[in-house]
Parts: structure tokens; C-alpha cells; sequence
């Protein structure tokens, strides 16, 4: 939906201008002043449009026509050809995007909505007030180019140019040029089609340069800024899964991400993207660490400390009693009965088995499989069949179908496994950034054996649910930040740049400004070619159909009113086709 304080603000604003405007043309003190003060200066007003023309920029108009009248000959004639294919090729255009339109309407995917060539842009909307400034000053600059286009070949064909103006309406800024329309009105067809196809050409040749400005940067900027070293971070979103003090900061340089490399913001989306699409990493960790952290049982408080750690076919022996004693310290002090500490013991000998070390069997025939579930469970009856003095003496142990029928179960299996035919998996609370800083990263534990390393290593992966992610960023000489959580959120909570300082009174925002303006150019003036050429009336289209059929059907349609009716009926159907666009674009922007 469209914001409603940007739609206050623009409504009061041109509310206040036509008030003042309309209170100065009634007054009879200030009436004739005003009217003379706004005809020198070249200020026309009306609802929600504001218009200035001016004189001044003729002379540099005539220059221009006069360099070189060869080579402008060529130019202007390039453009004709142009405009009569961009004409051709604006209405397939438009017709293949109200097509995806339609489709994305009937169909509700969201992608679709990406893959369209031309989009309605709209203030607040789908485009963000943080680049308005970027969006305006483009459209004006895409416009002043348009119209010094026809300028310089209506001049070249000897047409008189009464004045250059730029214009707003609503929010969107523009420019035009005012033509004699006597001296239009006489010149040949072709003549009349080299003027009005000079502003879609312009656009197309102002796109390309922008384009080619944008590839050629990093050796523009060379001297100065370098490249390919990573992605530089010029802004993290505050309060974001980016942001802390273990996060990235503003003038971090990411060089990986896992075991992926990062040179420049491209990689940096590509491997993001690879990520969320594979499954989730492991880290080679030494076998012998692996007991400590099971027997020991640290408790896993948050992702920033601790984690669960699954790794496939290992076996350990941990201390399940001495854990439950920990927990039934201090419900000894209460003065329980041996039968309720008993039955309390055996729960928790449950939960910890639950929790810390989880055995599940998933339809397997296999004989090793089998014999490692049933000395899981023989360990589990052993520890409550021998359990230690609680307070007076030994409690006796329930019955192995008592004690463990929670765990005889069939368990469901991870969304992610390390290994697709590992049918059994271990889970153990482990320190995280202890366990995977500088390890390597492995899929299986075969990738562990080919890493050479002296002690024996497995390969454990973060149990996560869903479609989060464990991921390791690399920016040196920091240490490494771990972020949980869905990749998405990670591109959109961080800003990057392919351009590092090489000086530090360099502004790190500077290459992001050119590249986002020359961005803005290709997008902005691109679209304006390719919708002037769309035969509709009132744009640029209308003029050059009307000149195209003058020349060319001259000799095959002899009377001018019907080239008249079939230029109309043509007009018709490409504004039909351009308002079809506008609108349901509009409606898609702003209602869903």
C-alpha cells in the first residue's frame, strides 16, 4: 500500500502551492505583479503540475547543430532506424510483461514478480526514500537528454526551437522542449521522423554509456580504490543478526563464508544462495574432544556459546548418572521416599538420554545397526539397573520396559543428515565457536580422514530445524562471526561493496554512489526509450507512427484520411496496451 504520511505530505504540499497561487490571482493589489513576475521568470502553474521554460540554453542548442554536419547526418539517420525498431520491439515488450502480469496475478509467486522487465515504480512504495534522490535526479537527467536530442535535429533540419523547459507533476520531474510547429509542419516525413525518433535515441545511447561507465568503474577508480580483495561492508542494519559486537562492522572486509570465498558482492550472494540451497555444513572435530563434552554435559544456554552437535555412527559412554545425581541434589534434602526419588531418578535418566544422546532406528535390516541401538539401550537398563545410593541404601531398578519405552520408539530423522545413508545419529552439547574455529569443514567423516591431520577427527554438524543455517563468516583480522538463522536475512541485513580504500581519507560510500546512480541511469533511461516509442498518444510514439506511415504508405494508401484512420486505430490499441500495463502494475505494486 502506498504510505499514507508521503501521500499527506505530497497532497498538503501542492494544496499549499495552489492555494497561494489561486489567493494571488484573485487579489486585486498583487494580481498584475504576480502574472508579470510569473511570465518573466517562465513559471506556469496548474493542479499538480509545475512548469518552467526559458531561452537561455537556444544558443547552445545551434553550436551543437552545427559540429560536424556529416557526422550528425549519420547519427540522426542511426536514429531513425532505432526508433522505428524500438517501436516495433516496445509493443512486444509491453505485451510480454502484461503477460507475466497476468500471470503473476492467477499464480500468487512472488518470483514472477522479478523476472518482469519493466515495473511501475512508485515513491515509498517499491522504491525506498533512502533512493529518491537517486531516482529523481536520473529521471531528469534521462529527460534533459531526451529533449536536447530533439532539439539538435529539429535545428539540424531547420526547424526554430522556442524554448527549453523542465516540468513536475505529482513527484515526477521532466524536461521538454517547445518546437515551431509551422516550421515542423513543413519539412519532409523522413525529416519529421529523424526529430521525433532523436529523444529515443538519445536515451538508448545515454543507457548504453551509463552501462559501460558502471562496467568500467574498477578501472576508473583503480588508482585510488582496489578490488577482488572481498566485499566490503559499508552499513549493518542496527539490531539486526548482523549487527553486535561480534558482528560485522562498517569497514569489515568479508573474504568467505564457510568454506565458499568471498571476492566481491557477487560471490557474496552466490554463496549465500549455494547455502540455503545445500545442506548444512560440518566441522572435522577431534575424536578425544568429543568425550569430555558428552561425559561432562555442558548445558546449552544460547547459539552464542553452545550448540548440539549430531555426528553419524560415533560411539561414546557418557555419564548419565552422574548427571542425574547432580540434578537430585538437592531433592534429597526434602526427605523423599526411595520410591519417588527412584521414579525420579529414571525420569531424568530419560530426559538426559532424550536431550544429550538420541539413538534413532529407521527401518533398518542391518545387523550393525541393530547391534548399536541394543547397546545404547543395554547401557541406559545398566545405569538404573546399577544405580549408586541416593540417601539410606541402593535403590532397586525399574523394569527395562518401564525405564525406557519412551526410547524403544522409532524417532523421526533430522531434516539434514551428514550422511543420506547414516541411519542412526548422536547428539552432544558442545561449545561452538571453540569446536569450529579454524576447523575444516566436511560433509561426511571421509572428508575428515583426507584432511592428513595427526589426531583422529569426525565430522559433527549444527542440528538446526526448518531451513536455518549455521554459517561462519570470515572478515580477518577478526575473528570469525557465526551467525544462525536463515541466509536471506543475512544479504539483506548487510550492505557490501566490491571497492576498497586504498587510502584511509577515502570515502568508503563513494564507489556506492556511482554505481547506484549509474544504475539508476541504464534503468531509468532505458525505460524512457523504450515507453516514448510505444505509438500512444501523447508520447513520442504517436508523432513517429504518424511520420512512418506518411512516408511509407504514401503510394500504397493515397487517400490521407485513411492513413489517418489506420494511424488512429494503431494509436488506439498501443495506448490501450501501455494503460493495461500502467495500470495493473500499479494495482500490483500498490494494493498487494
Amino acid at each position: 500500500m502506498i504510505p499514507v504520511p508521503l501521500l499527506v505530505c505530497v497532497m498538503a504540499a501542492w494544496c499549499a502551492v495552489y492555494l497561494t497561487d489561486t489567493l494571488l490571482k484573485s487579489s486585486v493589489t498583487h494580481r498584475i505583479s504576480y502574472e508579470s513576475w510569473l511570465a518573466s521568470r517562465g513559471l506556469m502553474l496548474s493542479p499538480f503540475h509545475v512548469r518552467w521554460q526559458t531561452t537561455m540554453f537556444n544558443r547552445l542548442f545551434a553550436y551543437c547543430a552545427r559540429i560536424n554536419p556529416h557526422a550528425l547526418y549519420l547519427w540522426f539517420n542511426s536514429g531513425l532506424v532505432f526508433g522505428v525498431v524500438a517501436m516495433l520491439g516496445s509493443v512486444v515488450l509491453l505485451t510480454r510483461t502484461l503477460q507475466q502480469t497476468l500471470a503473476q496475478m492467477t499464480t500468487d509467486n512472488p518470483r514472477m514478480g522479478g523476472q518482469q522487465a519493466l515495473q511501475v515504480v512508485v515513491p515509498g512504495v517499491n522504491l525506498p526514500t533512502s533512493q529518491l534522490a537517486y531516482f529523481f535526479i536520473a529521471l531528469l537527467l534521462s529527460g534533459v537528454i531526451h529533449e536536447l536530442g530533439h532539439a539538435v535535429a529539429a535545428l539540424r533540419e531547420q526547424v526554430r526551437v522556442n524554448g527549453f523547459g523542465m516540468f513536475v507533476f505529482v513527484v515526477y520531474p521532466g524536461a521538454f522542449v517547445d518546437l515551431f510547429t509551422t516550421h515542423l509542419n513543413l519539412i519532409s516525413p523522413t525529416q519529421q521522423l529523424r526529430i521525433f525518433c532523436a529523444g529515443v535515441w538519445h536515451n538508448f545511447v545515454l543507457c548504453v554509456a551509463a552501462l559501460a561507465f558502471l562496467f568500467l568503474l574498477p578501472l576508473f577508480l583503480f588508482p585510488v580504490y582496489s578490488t577482488g580483495a572481498g566485499a566490503l561492508v559499508t552499513e549493518v542494519v542496527q539490531g539486526s543478526a548482523a549487527d553486535g559486537p561480534r558482528g560485522l562492522s562498517v569497514g569489515d572486509i568479508v573474504t568467505g563464508l564457510e568454506d565458499c570465498p568471498v571476492r566481491g558482492v557477487e560471490d557474496w550472494s552466490s554463496c549465500l544462495s549455494h547455502l540455503s540451497h545445500t545442506p548444512q555444513t560440518g566441522y572435522c572435530v577431534p575424536a578425544a574432544s568429543l568425550q569430555p563434552s558428552w561425559a561432562h554435559g555442558r548445558a546449552s544456554s544460547s547459539w552464542a556459546s553452545t550448540s548440539v552437535m549430531t555426528s553419524p555412527g560415533h560411539s561414546t559412554s557418557p555419564s548419565w548418572s552422574g548427571k542425574a545425581h547432580q540434578r537430585l541434589y538437592f531433592l534429597r534434602k526434602f526427605g523423599m521416599s526411595q520410591r519417588t526419588q527412584r521414579t525420579l531418578y529414571t525420569a531424568i535418566i530419560e530426559s538426559i538420554l532424550t536431550s544429550c544422546i538420541t539413538v534413532w532406528y529407521k527401518n533398518s535390516t542391518a545387523a550393525a545397526d541393530r547391534k548399536r541401538l541394543q547397546r545404547a539401550v543395554r547401557t541406559a537398563e545398566r545405569i538404573i539397573r546399577d544405580a549408586p545410593a541416593l540417601s539410606a541404601g541402593h535403590l532397586p531398578p525399574q523394569s527395562p520396559q518401564e525405564s525406557l519405552q519412551h526410547h524403544q520408539r522409532p524417532l523421526p530423522p533430522p531434516a539434514h543428515t551428514p550422511q543420506s545413508s547414516a541411519l542412526w545419529q548422536e547428539y552432544a552439547c558442545m561449545p561452538v565457536r571453540k569446536m569450529v574455529m579454524g576447523t575444516r569443514v566436511c560433509r561426511t567423516d571421509d572428508d575428515c580422514a583426507a584432511a592428513h591431520s595427526h589426531a583422529a577427527s569426525v565430522c559433527v554438524t549444527p542440528s538446526l530445524e526448518n531451513q536455518t543455517r549455521f554459517i561462519r563468516v570470515t572478515h580477518p583480522p577478526n575473528t570469525h562471526m557465526l551467525f544462525v538463522g536463515y541466509p536471506p536475512h543475512l544479504q539483506y541485513a548487510v550492505s557490501l561493496t566490491n571497492f576498497v580504500p586504498r587510502f584511509g581519507f577515502l570515502h568508503l560510500d563513494l564507489p556506492v554512489f556511482l554505481e547506484t546512480f549509474c544504475k539508476y541511469v541504464v534503468s531509468l533511461s532505458g525505460a524512457l526509450a523504450v515507453v516514448n516509442s510505444v505509438p500512444c498518444f501523447a508520447l513520442d510514439g504517436q508523432w513517429m507512427l504518424n511520420a512512418l506511415l506518411e512516408a511509407t504508405l504514401v503510394t500504397v494508401v493515397t487517400d490521407r484520411q485513411k492513413r489517418e484512420l489506420i494511424g488512429f486505430f494503431l494509436l488506439l490499441a498501443g495506448s490501450a496496451l501501455l494503460a493495461a500495463n500502467v495500470a495493473l502494475g500499479l494495482w500490483m505494486v500498490t494494493a498487494r
